[in-house]
């Protein structure tokens, strides 16, 4: 599906240079070699990667797939997706999968759903970094200090609040802005944690799991479940996905394609994340989904989870 606006449009052009920049850094293959996966010539490569032209979402994930097995690139069609900030298709992807007859749908669906933001993180954080400075002109150095005040229990953290609270009043969306700096997930010393994250990376950019992946988006475009919610509810799922669980990912979907049309995207997934939460909760009721979820950045669970994440931390520490 075509982006909604031309304020989304202009995010995906800039987004997806910024990607490409990374993808394409120390990389041998022609944009000719590239354009050939996705039947494209290589001048249309340039164009995408200089922000000139949208990629739709079907390009992106079948480019970011093709990348993935022809070429071994560290990247994949879901990764793309999110490059280009295609929100509701990541959720209707996730959705899909839950639905796998030839798994544990679900798990398989939690798995995808904690993994996905912490792999895009660093991304994330680039994208509001630039904002700042190009929108507001605003010095990058101060927020790339925030993390540095937090480790060091610096009290000049205050100050940079102080900056920052200016632009976070100016700019709709951006009180996300100091949780993505102020994130303490990717420096927890719990062992267990960093061991999850690790399992979590081994088996998500597996082939066999983006193999499950694939076929989600494929049956996304197939609308294999868009036509029978009575069907749906039992398709293959060790708990299966009530009817109603259904209309709930899909008004979040919804919900997503809203958001994105009004927030800067940074912005607007934390909280896009934190709205599927509890159907995430109800497909999968074992300790899986409590499991996988410890490796999700702070803002992208609600603040409940991060209060007790913080709790038994300083239990541990003490």
């Amino acid at each position: 599906m075509p982006p909604t606006s031309t304020f989304m449009a202009g995010h995906i052009r800039r987004r997806l240079k910024r990607y490409f920049a990374i993808l394409l850094s120390e990389r041998s293959e022609s944009k000719n070699q590239i354009g050939n996966l996705v039947g494209v010539n290589g001048h249309r490569i340039t164009q995408w990667a200089s922000g000139e032209r949208v990629m739709s979402a079907e390009k992106a994930f079948d480019l970011g797939d093709a990348l993935r097995t022809e070429f071994g690139w560290r990247t994949s069609g879901i990764e793309f997706l999110w490059a280009c900030g295609y929100w509701a298709e990541i959720l209707s992807v996730i959705k899909y999968l839950s639905a796998e007859a030839e798994a544990d749908g679900p798990v398989l669906a939690i798995k995808l759903y904690s993994w996905l933001p912490s792999r895009m993180f660093n991304f994330e954080q680039a994208e509001i970094t630039a904002r700042l400075h190009e929108k507001f002109n605003y010095d990058p150095d101060v927020l790339g200090k925030l993390n540095d005040y937090w480790a060091m229990g610096d009290p000049d953290i205050f100050f940079a609040h102080d900056q920052l609270r200016p632009v976070a009043e100016s700019d709709q969306g951006a009180s996300e802005m100091q949780r993505y700096f102020l994130d303490r997930s990717m420096s927890r010393l719990s062992w267990a944690a960093t061991e999850i994250q690790e399992e979590l990376e081994g088996c998500c950019e597996s082939g066999a799991f983006q193999e499950h992946v694939t076929r989600a988006w494929q049956r996304f475009n197939n609308g294999d479940l868009a036509d029978n919610r009575t069907l749906a509810a039992g398709v293959g799922t060790a708990h299966a996905i009530a009817a109603i669980e259904m209309h709930v990912i899909d008004a979040v979907t919804a919900a997503a394609r809203s958001l994105s049309d009004v927030l800067f995207p940074s912005f607007a997934i934390p909280r896009i994340w934190r709205m599927a939460a509890g159907w995430v909760y109800e497909i999968d009721h074992s300790d899986d989904t409590t499991h996988w979820v410890t490796a999700l950045p702070d803002n992208f669970v609600n603040v409940p989870d991060v209060a007790h994440r913080n709790d038994e931390e300083a239990r541990s520490e003490s």
